[in-house]
């Protein structure tokens, strides 16, 4: 659907990216929806997975610096 913008279930052309945002499509990739029949695509680049990728180890290392900058305030 990305590529030609034909659903391929129903042959509609009325597909659209979702434009929702939010953490299910950061999670995913990106989505494109029929708006006839609903059916949907995911796709997600090499690019999107190394975003991700960092966003995770963000995530990760936060706690491990916040508990290393209370120690260093304590002592």
């Amino acid at each position: 659907m990305k590529m030609t913008g034909i659903c391929p279930k129903c042959s509609s052309k009325n597909v659209k990216e979702n434009q929702l945002g939010g953490m299910n499509a950061m999670w995913a990739g990106r989505i494109y929806r029929c708006e006839e029949c609903g059916f949907s695509e995911i796709w997600s680049t090499k690019q999107h997975r190394k975003q991700l990728n960092v966003l995770l180890g963000l995530i990760i290392m936060l706690p491990v610096i916040m508990i290393g900058f209370m120690m260093w305030m304590r002592g």
